[in-house]
């Protein structure tokens, strides 16, 4: 399961896209987190965490099929803010964030990949001083 997270927070971190949506300076790395965020924490930034996880048994124990929810959580301290503002509003962060990784494939070692699909949305919501839009993405893996 960390490698999982592991390779997630990898591709977030890399995807150009979403770097330039959240306006982390060109460094997504301290703007995604695993689990939760530090109160220290400055917005726009996700977290990710994993919800759920279910084993599909086989008959040979190496062909296991695993299919988890991993949630995203964009956290943005205004709505405001036109396409071409900086950090960019929480749905131009949202559509970069399915972009990245609604129907794509990750590989996180030189044999594992992992399938990626959109399935739940909720937001925007106006949350203590914040506004935050969660999505779960299905994955599945092997």
């Amino acid at each position: 399961m960390l490698e999982l997270l592991k390779a997630i927070k990898t591709k977030a971190i890399n995807d150009s896209d979403l770097q330039t949506a959240t306006a982390q300076s060109g460094n997504l790395t301290n703007g995604i987190f695993t689990v939760e965020a530090p109160t220290t924490a400055t917005t726009p930034y996700i977290v990710i965490n994993i919800i759920d996880q279910v084993f599909d048994r086989t008959f040979e124990a190496s062909s296991d099929v695993k299919d988890s929810t991993v949630q995203f959580t964009i956290v943005v301290e205004a709505m405001e803010g036109s396409a071409g503002s900086t950090p960019q509003p929480i749905g131009v962060i949202r559509d970069k964030l399915v972009a990245a990784f609604d129907r794509q494939v990750l590989t996180y070692d030189t044999e594992t990949h992992v399938g990626c699909l959109l399935e739940i949305e909720s937001g925007p919501e106006r949350f203590d001083n914040s506004w935050q839009w969660t999505l779960d993405f299905r994955i599945m893996y092997q």
